[in-house]
């Protein structure tokens, strides 16, 4: 698996996340697991029109 940066903000989001997961599930669950899923999820749902926003701060 290729490894990539996550910035801090972004990182303690999924943290925040997977505790709150963990806690409702009652079941031990991966940060790397958790963030698959959001990736997962992101990918099925942003589209090209949406992702144009970050050429413009370029």
């Amino acid at each position: 698996m290729p490894s990539k940066h996550i910035d801090d903000k972004t990182w303690r989001k999924i943290q925040d996340l997977t505790v709150k997961t963990v806690i409702a599930t009652q079941k031990p669950i991966k940060e790397t697991e958790v963030l698959a899923y959001v990736i997962q999820r992101g990918l099925e749902e942003v589209n090209v029109e949406e992702l144009k926003t970050l050429a413009k701060d370029k």
